[in-house]
């Protein structure tokens, strides 16, 4: 169901201000008005609705944003769905006007509100916005005011719409476009399609054109001809490369012999110089033994040299040092006696320079003291003088103060008057206003008393109704809860068995799939068995032969290797022979000169015998990897198999005993019983729902006819007792007013005066003005006060100060006296020169005598202890060289004896043996390696001439051998591929031939359904259908109506439709007669109009399961007379057991206590815009 939450608006029209209506507050009754005065703005509520969810206004209007606003604003809330599957929608918008007159919209926001209050939003263009409203609300915005919301001009649109216009709107609502247009248009597109597969599977048949089972036989003959020739062929190449394989082996060591050979005659050229390099290398580690010797004596040698010139230069330092102390001695010693005669002297004058800088500072205080105490007395006689003339002064102050309150306690006696007679008058004044007051009580208490009296007697007729009221209510309840019960008893089901049976016939569907899944699964893997069994077979048979020729090959082998053994012994002699060269020592005898002997035909034949063997060693390696990896495929094809047939078995569990034929059949069945289950179960509940609504509705009438009746009852007690509470207050006010009308009469026979007010008045005057004299004489009091405490303190000053300077003048002449004892005595120390002065040169003198013996004595101590380390260093030295000179002649000893030993007979000989270690290197390198290399070859030439023994090979007939075998292989080689393609040609016909069977069956199956799909069309075409489907609703739509409508006129009009679709009026009081709905009058309008919208919202289906929650009138009341407006609000009273809220909008005042909820809206006013409330009758 759709049904609206909240609206804000703002700017719109005459709403200035942000306004909010919350809807499910005044949807809450079922029955709600929007009321106000016109132009207040009531219509501008549905205006903004339709603004909101499409954009524009029915009422093509454009200057709708309020002048006073830059803009306006719209925001609509609203739920749609089932009564279990509600969703939440808000739409808002912000419109502009542009500069050409017209509006535009700046902002737009579509969104979907979360249950947890997230927001999604679905759409924020205004295009988007549109289509996603009309895709969620299944209705464009013609369709929304004529049938949802129909605002003023709009009410009788649908009921005077043209055939196309209504059916199209019919269409649309009720969601025909599937039986229409969709429908064309998806048959078209099967039939195009079925049309475009024929054509492409007669496409891929042509394809196959010229394959026919006599090609098949003949190129199947093709290939066991070219097989045949292939295994002869195989043979030969067979013998060949056995026949190749011996020769190669007796070639091939042929070739190295006479290569060893070669490399062992150039190795003896160079013995010669090798020897050479083998002495040098003897005669340089004879040498570096006595190297190590000479390097010692060098370095004792440049020892003794160094340390005899170090303790030459050390005599000489110590000579200088010696005369040096001497000198320094004799200058300390003076420097001594100088500083003891001096210093005590300059000691004493420094204690007497220091007194006189003390005098000094004594004589500048006294100075500045002697100063100060002037300037003191200067202050203080001008402060004296000053307080002279202030005492004067407050001396006359005192006086004028003293004068003015005298006068001040003058006029306060003359205008004070008796205590007794005012109290008298004002007491008077008092009981005066208080008779005022109680007259005016008296008389307004009997006034409500009368209006309460009147309450009471409406209260006793009310009382009567609602007890009537209560009795019938009572009855219907009764009624419906009996039918409640009894719907309870005769269920069918419920919601939870439909969704078991929806989940149990999905879970069927699921297992449809799945099990469709499974069988397409089994058959691809079963054939994906069979190509794996072929491919499986033929892997096998290439196998197989790999395992035959590798067999051969290696007997061939052995057998050559026998024979060349046999060859090789035979001919030893012939294979040394055939390594020699010219010129080069014969390993055997030694000779250089070698003669040509016959080489016998066992010698060749060896040497082919080995060119054999190697080459069927390499043909039997090429084939092993063929082999292994034919070995590997067929490994990996096993495991492929059991694979498949691994899944094959998991796929047939899975499926089990289900086949997709029987679960299809088993759907149907469920499908058709949940259907009927369903339809029963709806039923079962609409009446359910009209029942408890009916029942709640009751519910809530009796709970306002007992709210109504406890109210009357409280309202009736209350008002007896305010009655009876009334008249005491008016007996008690009226005694009260009596008693002190007494009281009044004798105090102003008292106080003998006539106008009390003007009197009460001069009395405030008067003491306002004493206690304003009062005031100033208190203040003039202070003031005096203030000057009297000022005069003694400046007296008590003026004393202290006189005192003051009396001291001042004692103090600086003692002061004075002091003075010129310090002055005489710093006379006799400094005799007028500065002590400062006489102080620091003294100071200076002292330092210089001190300074210059202290420095003399460090000099002499530093020399002294200079000369005792030289000479412990000059006498280490000498201890030093002699030692170094006894270990050179022993060690000159030693070195004489290795020269003699070692056959050198100088050392420079010896340096000059010493190869360097990167050359010592190279030439061990190059004889280790020649020792080497020469016992290789012997060895070599001697295991190769053992091995061919006799036998040889000549080139030209083993080359010719290997072409002869390259060709036989490429000729094998064409011929496999032959084959190959052969096979291949074979395979493509036998699937062209398997394809075309397929195709055909293809083709004739999609003809089939191509007929079916033309059958159905010639059935759709034209709109018949949809003509039909909307022919029928909009005549169940028009019975509907017709029941409305007689309901609300008593039976005297119906609703039809003529031949040509367009709707009628028929005049029941008028003998039936019928006219054109063009000519029925305003209030006739109305009420065919009303009926046919209420008809068309009750049946709207909102995306073709949501039926409308809410309609909106905005027109028409007023043109009804009293009768029939009770007659047409009852009937939409009634419409809420329907489940449907009805909101009207009019200015008509009768209608307000006719609507349980109503939004009242106030016009604008000067500075505000209207303003909406809801309010409760």
């Amino acid at each position: 169901m759709m049904k609206p939450i909240k609206l804000e608006l703002m700017g719109l029209n005459s709403y200035t201000d942000k306004q909010t209506i919350d809807f499910e507050k005044l949807t809450s009754r079922g029955l709600f008005g929007i009321f106000g005065n016109t132009g207040s703005g009531k219509s501008t509520i549905l205006d903004a609705i339709t603004i909101a969810l499409y954009g524009d206004i029915a009422r093509d209007a454009t200057d709708y944003i309020n002048t006073s606003c830059d803009k306006a604003m719209v925001k609509f809330e609203f739920e749609i769905g089932s009564k279990n599957n509600r969703n939440r929608y808000f739409v808002e918008r912000t419109i502009k006007n542009t500069p050409t007159g017209g509006t535009k919209t700046t902002r737009v926001l579509l969104g979907e509100i979360k249950p947890d209050g997230d927001i999604n939003v679905l759409a924020d263009k205004v295009g988007e916005v549109k289509n996603k409203i009309q895709e969620i609300i299944g209705l464009t915005s013609d369709d929304f005011t004529r049938s949802v919301v129909l605002p003023q001009g709009k009410f009788s649109e649908f009921l005077k719409l043209q055939d196309r216009d209504r059916r199209k709107m019919l269409e649309r609502i009720f969601n025909l476009e599937k039986y229409g247009q969709r429908l064309s248009t998806k048959v078209k597109i099967r039939r195009n399609t079925a049309k475009e597969h024929i054509t492409s599977l007669n496409g891929k048949l042509s394809q196959h054109e010229g394959m026919t089972e006599d090609l098949y036989e003949e190129k199947k003959l093709e290939l066991i001809e070219a097989k045949k020739l292939e295994k002869q062929k195989n043979e030969d190449l067979h013998k060949s490369e056995k026949e190749y394989e011996e020769n190669k082996v007796i070639f091939e060591d042929q070739k190295y012999l006479q290569k060893y050979i070669d490399r062992k005659t150039q190795l003896d050229l160079s013995e010669k110089e090798i020897n050479i390099k083998r002495e040098e290398i003897e005669r340089s580690e004879r040498g570096e033994n006595i190297i190590p010797h000479i390097k010692d004596i060098k370095i004792l040698e440049k020892d003794i040299y160094e340390n005899s010139n170090e303790v030459i230069h050390l005599e000489g330092i110590l000579t200088n040092i010696k005369k040096e102390i001497d000198l320094l001695s004799k200058r300390y010693e003076e420097a001594k006696k100088e500083k003891n005669e001096k210093i005590p002297l300059l000691i004493e004058e420094k204690g007497k320079l220091q007194r006189g800088i003390d005098l000094e500072k004594e004589i500048e205080n006294l100075n500045i003291d002697i100063k100060e105490l002037k300037n003191n007395i200067d202050i203080n006689s001008k402060e004296k003088e000053s307080l002279e003339k202030k005492i004067k002064d407050l001396d006359i102050q005192i006086d004028k103060k003293y004068k003015k309150i005298q006068s001040n306690y003058s006029d306060i006696e003359s205008l004070k008057i008796s205590s007794e007679l005012k109290n008298n008058i004002f007491e008077a004044f008092d009981k005066e206003d208080d008779l005022k007051k109680l007259s005016e009580e008296i008389e307004e208490n009997n006034k409500l008393l009368k209006e309460v009296n009147k309450r009471l007697e409406d209260l006793i007729y009310k009382n009567i109704d609602v007890e009537k009221n209560k009795i019938s209510v009572n009855e219907k309840l009764k009624k419906l809860l009996e039918h409640q019960e009894s719907l309870n008893k005769n269920c069918p089901g419920d919601n939870k068995i439909i969704s078991t049976q929806k989940e149990y016939i999905h879970n069927l569907k699921s297992r449809l799939e799945n099990t469709k899944d499974y069988e397409k699964q089994i058959k691809v893997i079963k054939d994906d068995l069979n190509k794996n069994e072929k491919s499986k077979y033929d892997n096998q048979r290439y196998l197989n032969e790999s395992s035959d020729k590798l067999e051969r090959i290696n007997k061939s082998i052995d057998e050559l290797k026998k024979g060349l053994n046999n060859l090789i012994y035979q001919n030893m002699a012939a294979y040394l022979r055939e390594e020699l060269k010219d010129n080069e020592p014969c390993p055997v005898c030694g000779s250089t000169h070698h003669e040509k002997i016959y080489v016998t035909t066992n010698f060749d034949e060896a040497k082919e015998v080995e060119e054999k063997i190697k080459k069927l060693e390499l043909d039997y390696n090429k084939e092993k990897n063929n082999y292994d990896e034919l070995l590997l495929k067929n490994r990996e094809l096993h495991s492929v198999e059991n694979i498949k047939r691994k899944s094959l078995n998991e796929l047939e569990n899975k499926l089990g005993d289900y086949n997709s034929n029987s679960l299809q059949k088993e759907i149907d069945l469920k499908q058709k019983e949940l259907k009927i289950l369903e339809e029963k179960v709806l039923f079962w509940e609409e009446d359910k729902d009209k029942t408890i609504n009916e029942i709640y509705e009751i519910k809530d009438k009796k709970y306002d006819i007992e709210k109504e009746e406890v109210k009357i009852k409280e309202n009736l007690n209350l008002d007896k007792k305010l009655s009876l509470d009334l008249k005491d207050k008016v007996n008690n006010l009226q005694k009260k007013y009596d008693n002190l009308n007494k009281e009044y009469l004798y105090l102003k026979s008292k106080i003998k005066i006539n106008d009390l007010s003007i009197k009460v008045k001069e009395i405030a005057e008067n003491e306002k003005k004493v206690e304003k004299l009062n005031d100033e004489v208190s203040i003039l009091n202070k003031e005096k006060e203030a000057l009297d405490i000022k005069q003694k303190e400046s007296n008590y000053i003026f004393n202290e100060i006189d005192k003051k300077l009396s001291n001042i003048a004692q103090l600086r002449n003692t002061k004075y006296k002091e003075l010129k004892i310090k002055e005489d005595e710093l006379n006799k120390i400094a005799k007028g020169v500065s002590p400062t002065k006489l102080l620091q040169s003294t100071l200076e003198y002292i330092e210089k005598i001190t300074k210059n013996e202290k420095e003399l004595h460090d000099n002499l101590n530093n020399k002294k202890c200079d000369f005792d380390e030289k000479t412990k260093i000059k006498s280490s030295r000498d201890g030093i060289l002699s030692q170094a000179k006894k270990q050179l002649e022993m060690k000159e000893e030693v070195l004489k004896n290795l020269l003699s030993k070692n056959k050198f007979e100088s050392i420079n000989l010896v340096e000059k043996s010493i190869l360097p270690q990167n050359i010592k290197s190279k030439y061990k390198g190059e004889i280790e390696y020649f020792d080497e290399e020469t016992k290789y070859l012997i060895l070599k030439i001697s295991d190769l001439n053992k091995k061919l023994n006799g036998r040889s090979v000549k080139a030209e007939e083993f080359e010719n051998l290997h072409d002869f075998i390259t060709t036989l292989k490429n000729e094998i080689s064409t011929l496999r591929k032959e084959i190959g393609s052969k096979e291949n040609e074979l395979k493509n016909i036998e699937k062209s031939l398997s394809s075309i069977k397929e195709l055909s069956k293809e083709i004739k199956k999609e003809e089939h359904e191509l007929s079916l799909l033309d059958e159905i069309n010639k059935l759709i075409m034209g709109n018949k259908f949809v003509e039909y489907v909307a022919t029928n609703q909009l005549k169940y739509i028009a019975l509907e109506a017709s029941k409305r409508l007689s309901a609300i006129t008593r039976g005297r009009y119906a609703l039809e439709i003529d031949e040509n679709l367009n709707f009628i009026m028929r005049d029941n009081m008028n003998g039936g007669q019928r006219r054109s709905v063009d000519s029925l009058s305003g209030g006739e309008t109305f009420l065919t109009s009303l009926s046919l919208a209420l008809a068309l919202s009750s049946q709207i289906q909102l995306k073709g399961n949501n039926p409308l929650e809410f309609f909106f009138l905005d027109e028409g009341f007023g043109s009804l007379d009293t009768d029939l407006l009770d007659v047409v609000m009852e009937s939409l009273e009634n419409l809420h057991s329907d489940n449907l809220s009805i909101g009207i909008i009019s200015h008509v005042e009768e209608l307000k206590n006719r609507v349980p909820v109503k939004l009242l809206v106030t016009p604008c006013d000067v500075g505000t815009g209207s303003k909406v409330k809801i309010e409760y009758s």
